[in-house]
């Protein structure tokens, strides 16, 4: 029984593999059918030298996700080779790796397929003997350890070997805002403390990771991490990782990161990783980070420090071993930080009237500090190129350009300045932004504001989105369009637009997706409304599978208090999913015509997916 209810719930959760119809074990990941794969690839490659293989072989056999699946790589296949970083013990190159990871996957083929001419960083020892051979292996199976059961924030792709020097190379993901010291160096004057707490609670948790896996880190210090995308920080290697069992046992240090028991006992301890992360948090908390000096004074911490983190700063510091806290216990005080800062910083708007509706709008000079806080990146607007016009709705209008820092396509909104917001479009902007961090409802979902890239739908416009049991506001008057509203409110204006009228739109959304037209197309607003508010809903398209037609019209009932949550929708929308899939690789399979052999109780999704028309959409070049 207990077998059983595991079985369901993997299904539920991860779907069915198109290949054996079993239940994956894994977010898009069915381990039997990959090591199936990864067996029948064995006599294609080798390292020629049994160490490697076996462990690279071992890592496909029994990884638990994509993540931790290592391969052999071929030296030939880098290229356009760049020298990023050099110590003591490695160097560091960006390459471009032509095959690339299995890392994007194909909705289609419902499988991982490699990414081409992929960035990545290769791990060099600065002086290749036996030495560092074994150090470059066991740091990539320490990361194997580590991130089997931990998702890692820079992931390791595997091992490779030049053939000129024989000396092993890691090769992992490429972080590309380089080294934290440097990151900080460079960034410290524009990093906001929502910015600082998140990269310090990644960082926590790396170490989290690491204590739970049976290690420590006998070098760390800034020079520890990387930066990627500007948000994500991680561990940068596992060469100082080492056992805790072993803590006498280390290579190298770094002395001015080092906690005061340590030059006694010369063992690299938790407590002393714990104090190491006390001096980062240190490095932090200045607008200009502060430089470590042999004697630490805990004095020189600005006033403007928030009192909280100058505490658990310190209690990391303790010159007592036992008196500092344990990492699980600064992982949790710095996601109550993280929350904690923005909801006091949401608080502050409100205090101040940035949302309000009774006061003048935000100045040119709070908007820019606000945005700051907020943890958004100001870009200059001449970075933006071919700006084409695509539309506008009732609060503002909307450009494609083409972004030259990244050479891809955005999409920019601009906020008009009209009656309906008070003439406070700075307030209006600011909303929108929060909304993208604290969204309970949308307010107004239609086919207009959703963008397909890629395969994926996006919900576009937050504009009159709010949370749930607030009454923050920054518009008067009824905004939308008339077909996805609320019922009750077309009847009554001041009816309280709350999740359940978000379902009834998805309800109307769905049946669109269906027919490919838009509702009620070909009326005039008045009578749509009328048409709406007399309970008449369009009419379901011949062909429509009937459990998604009964799911829609649920959506779209007259009484909210029918409508499913949302909980519900998406498990019965992965529930159609599954079967459409199990329904294709069923045809696939068949080598027999006899619809007999088709099982009666799985819909015919193939015919019916023909006779659906597509939905128009706004292309963008399958760019984000």
């Amino acid at each position: 029984m207990i077998v059983n209810k595991i079985i369901k719930e993997r299904r539920d959760i991860y779907g069915l593999c198109v290949n054996c119809c079993n239940p994956r074990t894994h977010y898009r990941w069915c381990r039997p059918c990959e090591v199936q794969q990864f067996r029948e690839n064995f006599d294609k490659w080798t390292s020629e030298n049994n160490e490697i293989d076996d462990f690279i072989q071992f890592s496909q056999l029994s990884s638990n996700s994509p993540e931790s699946v290592f391969e052999w790589i071929p030296y030939s296949e880098f290229s356009a080779f760049k020298f990023t970083y050099g110590g003591a013990i490695v160097n560091l190159y960006d390459a471009c790796w032509s095959s690339g990871p299995r890392v994007i996957w194909d909705t289609k083929l419902q499988q991982y397929i490699r990414s081409s001419s992929h960035p990545v960083t290769l791990m060099i020892h600065s002086q290749s003997t036996s030495t560092s051979d074994k150090l470059i292996i066991n740091s990539t199976k320490i990361f194997y350890i580590v991130n089997n059961n931990f998702a890692p924030g820079i992931n390791w792709y595997g091992i490779s070997q030049d053939p000129e020097t024989n000396a092993l190379i890691s090769v992992s993901e490429c972080a590309d805002n380089g080294p934290l010291l440097d990151y900080l160096r460079s960034n410290c004057i524009n990093l906001n403390w929502k910015t600082r707490l998140n990269f310090l609670w990644q960082i926590s948790k790396d170490l989290l990771c690491l204590f739970n896996s049976g290690f420590t880190y006998s070098a760390l210090g800034t020079n520890s991490f990387v930066v990627k995308n500007g948000q994500t920080v991680a561990l940068r290697d596992f060469l100082g990782a080492i056992d805790s069992k072993q803590s006498h046992l280390f290579t190298y240090y770094a002395p001015s990161y080092m906690s005061p028991e340590f030059f006694k006992e010369r063992k690299i301890t938790k407590e002393c990783n714990i104090y190491t992360f006390g001096l980062i948090m240190y490095r932090f908390s200045a607008p200009f980070m502060q430089e470590l000096k042999k004697n630490l004074d805990l004095s020189l911490v600005p006033e403007s420090t928030p009192k909280p983190y100058t505490i658990l700063m310190k209690q990391c510091l303790n010159k007592d071993p036992k008196l500092r806290h344990s990492m699980t216990q600064v992982v949790n005080k710095l996601d109550e930080f993280r929350q904690m800062s923005r909801v006091e910083f949401d608080s502050k708007l409100n205090e101040t009237g940035a949302i309000s509706p009774n006061d003048k709008d935000i100045s040119a000079g709070s908007l820019l500090s606000i945005i700051s806080n907020l943890g958004v990146d100001l870009i200059d607007i001449d970075q933006f190129t071919n700006r084409q016009y695509i539309g506008e709705g009732g609060f503002g209008s909307i450009e494609k350009a083409l972004w030259r820092r990244t050479n891809k396509h955005v999409i920019l909104k601009r906020i008009k300045n009209i009656t309906a917001i008070n003439h406070k479009e700075h307030k209006a902007f600011i909303h929108e932004l929060k909304m993208h961090n604290q969204l309970d409802r949308i307010d107004r979902i239609h086919a207009g504001n959703i963008l397909i890239h890629e395969g994926h739908a996006k919900i576009t416009d937050f504009g009159i989105s709010r949370q749930i049991n607030t009454d923050t506001t920054i518009h008067h008057g009824i905004f939308g369009r008339i077909p996805y509203m609320e019922p009750r409110l077309l009847r009554q204006l001041d009816y309280p637009h709350d999740k359940r009228s978000d379902i009834y739109s998805f309800g109307v959304l769905m049946w669109e997706i269906s027919s490919g037209q838009c509702p009620f197309n070909g009326l005039d607003e008045q009578t749509t409304r009328l048409n709406i508010i007399d309970g008449n809903r369009e009419t379901p398209v011949p062909g429509t599978p009937d459990i998604y037609r009964e799911l829609y019209v649920e959506c779209w009932d007259d009484d909210p208090q029918k409508r499913p949550a949302i909980d519900i929708v998406l498990e019965r929308l992965i529930s159609m999913n599954s079967q459409y899939l199990v329904y294709e690789n069923i045809i696939s399979s068949s080598v027999s015509d006899e619809p007999s052999q088709i099982s009666e109780d799985i819909p015919n999704f193939n015919d019916i997916s023909k006779s659906y028309p597509s939905i128009p959409y706004l292309p963008m070049d399958n760019e984000g």
